[in-house]
């Protein structure tokens, strides 16, 4: 990838702040569970402002299922770790706010599918491009952060769609709208660690999980 395009997807990063609207979601859904002493809702404020990755995977499930027994669990979870230790840890700012930006994505277009909006198919191609980092999909995306406007989005994301079946062999594309959770969720792994990792590295970890191989789930967890 050259140094311009790079530097463009660093800036859609940097641009991002954390979405006010989510955190007064976050707000009320800890203020759901109970049990939890003032202490422990100081830490979890704390982890959702360093970008504690856990902590916002259990936001995007109970945005998805709606399952607040299993949210809740992991919430106690969580109020359990040493936040002493976590500083310590290797994930930087960076990359916890690369995953937060991820999250934000993925729950809007899971709410644009169950809207009818769009379709399973097409719900994968965005999130596989937005994987791959699309700086065009990258730059829709800020524009709605911008607008709040779903119809302009999604009229780009169709645009978007029509230039990758252009560009791109048909059965490549295909492929993509049967990937299953599993796939996804390497891909997602991939996604997260891919500045330490080479173009010739991603390319074949890419084909191994396209084949079936669970290798990089099983190393993840």
């Amino acid at each position: 990838m050259d140094p311009i395009t790079l530097s463009m997807i660093d800036k859609f990063y940097e641009s991002h702040d954390i979405d006010s609207r989510n955190y007064h979601e976050f707000k009320a859904l800890i203020a759901q569970v109970s049990g939890l002493t003032s202490e422990d809702v100081a830490k979890l404020e704390t982890l959702y402002y360093q970008y504690y990755y856990d902590l916002f995977d259990a936001l995007h499930a109970y945005f998805n299922n709606k399952n607040f027994v299993q949210f809740e669990e992991r919430i106690r979870n969580i109020v359990n770790i040493d936040l002493d230790e976590l500083s310590s840890g290797p994930a930087s700012p960076g990359e916890k706010r690369r995953m937060v930006i991820y999250h934000s994505f993925h729950a809007l277009l899971n709410n644009l599918k169950k809207q009818r909006r769009i379709t399973e198919k097409q719900n994968k191609l965005y999130m596989y491009l937005y994987t791959e980092e699309d700086v065009s999909l990258l730059a829709a995306y800020e524009v709605y952060q911008f607008t709040k406007d779903e119809n302009e989005f999604i009229d780009t994301l169709l645009l978007i769609e029509q230039f990758q079946y252009f560009e791109n062999d048909t059965k490549f594309l295909n492929d993509i709208s049967e990937f299953t959770e599993t796939v996804q969720e390497q891909f997602k792994i991939i996604y997260a660690h891919k500045r330490y990792l080479d173009l010739a590295t991603r390319t074949t970890l890419e084909k191994i999980i396209r084949a079936g191989d669970k290798t990089v789930l099983s190393l993840y967890k």
